[in-house]
């Protein structure tokens, strides 16, 4: 039998393996995943849960499995259990915890496990039989940090490597003392960050408008002045089920936002822990439940508002960001309010019923909004951006992976064509090969530039210089258009196909089509204003080989013409392929397709 192996741990004897399989690695079934234990020698399987655990790990001695239950909603925390492996009997561990579990190992005092309170996550032992909760690293309050996949913990349970940060360094590791709290540190890396101009960030509070006191990381630059006004950037994290932390560099930063670099502007940075985020308490992560996108709103208006107050916030230039859910809120922001200067959208929903049928999380509306689009329409649009598309007036980037599954590209589109019908400027960024977030450094890398580029253009109004990039255009088979995909990612150019509907993404286009002068003329006027905006060094048109069809006056003739509309742009054309691609006649059934702007990937 075949399994998708989420999670495993051996056995203290090394005879067996505990692991957790969901029915297949789609994430939208996670929730559905089984522990199972193989017995190495024989290979026989013992099935140990219905659906709905995770996390195995064993007993010192080896008898019983510790064990995680998924929470009967998303916004709920798993709960621990315990497995007897001899009888079979499986048991809730009595505990009034109510934060997620990061399990390490099982130790004779109890479980180990990293879990966040607050901005700060720390080391806790659970009591498997009183399940009293032990803290175990010091300074709960002062920021400390220590990531669960990053620690290793002695077999005796006296130390533990461990990666540790706050806002006064870098991570590090050090030896953790688990029974007095000392520590050493065994890395010095804050070092080659010394000269940076990285502020210290403090956790902030306020109130939000219906009372709910809420909390985030604030960052103020280097030779902060409290006389002086400063821009403001909002950073929204994801989840919602996680929280900003106390960190020299936020996790934002690693990958999707250049933050220190707006610090080293004399920007402030806020990190709000709005409601539904973790580390508060399971009333606080539950606060969101029908209230999705107001609820959110409100928390960090009020965060901004806050900090005008404190006289240390330039109101007209405040800007926000966020990717996933921290994109869904920027997009709500979007368009619900006109309070922003500037924003960036990442890998957002801008509508929950577009969300709904195409992710592979259907679950996750369900649990929150409390219904399907069927039962209740009204929760659905009250809660998305686009029903207030028509108040937008903030400058929007939106930026989104070409492969999401979790959140698919059809929700980036809505909103920057809602955008643009309210000449809202906006800008939509599509990644090749990404899929919910960046996996390869020069995907990082791209997003933050267009980040850094947004941002210096809107908050700091600097001229961002736009590197000139070839335009590709395909008029061939979809295996043809599909080799051409290929050559402009390895050139980093923008890939287009010809269609009957103007330049649409070569995916989408079913074979090349044919047209007489008339519609050329029409066509070349759309495919103009396409390209208005794009500033392109040049169009390179690609083709088979031309014989018989009166090709120089209608397809080059129409990129010609297209092209001196839009600015004079240079019309390349390479005869490229064999002629064997079947041609369609423009008519008034001819599918239409979407456009689609790529990015530029730079070479790492």
């Amino acid at each position: 039998k075949q399994f998708t192996v989420f999670q495993f741990r051996w056995s203290p004897d090394g005879k067996f393996i505990a692991f957790a399989a969901p029915p297949n690695p789609d994430m939208g079934i996670l929730e559905k995943s089984r522990l199972y234990q193989i017995e190495l020698s024989t290979f026989q399987l013992q099935p140990l849960t219905p659906p709905g655990y995770l996390t195995p790990a064993y007993s010192p001695d080896g008898r019983f499995l510790f064990c995680l239950q998924f929470g009967e909603k998303y916004y709920q925390s798993e709960k621990p259990y315990l497995i007897d492996l001899q009888s079979g009997e499986r048991k809730p561990i009595p505990t009034d915890w109510e934060e997620n579990i990061a399990p390490l190992a099982w130790v004779d005092e109890g479980v180990l496990f990293t879990a966040v309170h607050r901005t700060s996550m720390h080391f806790y032992r659970l009591d498997t039989t009183s399940g009293t909760v032990t803290q175990l690293s010091p300074n709960l309050d002062e920021g400390w940090l220590t990531f669960g996949h990053m620690a290793s913990v002695q077999k005796d349970g006296r130390f533990a490597a461990v990666v540790m940060e706050n806002g006064r360094q870098l991570g590090e590791v050090i030896l953790l003392n688990l029974q007095t709290g000392e520590w050493r540190n065994l890395t010095n890396l804050s070092e080659t960050v010394a000269d940076w101009q990285l502020g210290e960030p403090e956790a902030y509070q306020w109130h939000s408008s219906d009372g709910t006191a809420v909390e985030g990381v604030l960052t103020k630059p280097v030779d902060f002045d409290p006389q002086k006004k400063y821009p403001l950037l909002v950073a929204i994290h994801g989840g919602p089920s996680w929280a900003s932390l106390l960190q020299k560099i936020a996790r934002y930063d690693r990958r999707l936002y250049p933050l220190p670099l707006w610090t080293a502007k004399e920007a402030i940075i806020l990190q709000p822990n709005y409601r539904g985020s973790i580390g508060y308490g399971a009333a606080f992560q539950a606060h969101n439940v029908r209230n999705l996108g107001l609820g959110d709103y409100d928390d960090i208006i009020s965060g901004v508002d806050a900090l005008i107050a404190e006289g240390w916030v330039d109101g007209d230039r405040v800007g926000s960001m966020g990717w996933s859910q921290g994109g869904y809120i920027s997009m709500f922001i979007s368009t619900y309010s006109d309070r922003f200067k500037a924003i960036s959208a990442g890998a957002g929903i801008s509508n929950w019923m577009t969300y709904y049928v195409n992710t592979d999380v259907h679950p996750f509306t369900r649990h929150y909004l409390e219904a399907t689009p069927w039962d209740e329409m009204e929760i659905y649009a009250q809660t998305s951006p686009m029903t207030y598309i028509k108040t937008a007036q903030t400058p929007t980037l939106v930026q989104h992976g070409r492969n999401d599954a979790r959140v698919p590209l059809p929700n980036a589109y809505e909103l920057y064509q809602g955008l643009r019908d309210m000449n809202v400027p906006a800008r939509l960024v599509t990644y090749p090969g990404m899929g919910h977030g960046p996996s390869k450094p020069r995907q990082s890398r791209q997003i933050m530039q267009d980040n850094l580029d947004w941002f210096n253009k809107w908050i700091w109004g600097e001229a961002v210089e736009v590197v000139k990039r070839p335009c590709y255009i395909g008029y061939g088979s979809p295996a043809q258009l599909k080799e051409l995909r290929h050559w402009a990612i390895r050139d980093e150019a923008d890939c287009f196909a010809l269609s009957s509907d103007g330049l649409v993404a070569p995916e989408q286009a079913d074979a090349p089509v044919e047209f007489a002068l008339p519609e050329a003329a029409k066509l070349a006027e759309k495919i103009g204003q396409q390209l208005a905006d794009l500033n392109y060094s040049k169009l390179i048109l690609y083709s088979e080989k031309v014989t018989e069809r009166p090709f120089a006056q209608t397809v080059l003739g129409c990129l010609h013409l297209a092209a001196a509309q839009a600015g004079g742009l240079k019309v390349v054309h390479e005869e490229v392929w064999e002629g064997n691609a079947k041609t369609i006649v423009i008519g008034p059934k001819t599918k239409r397709s979407t456009v689609l702007t790529e990015a530029k990937l730079p070479s790492v």
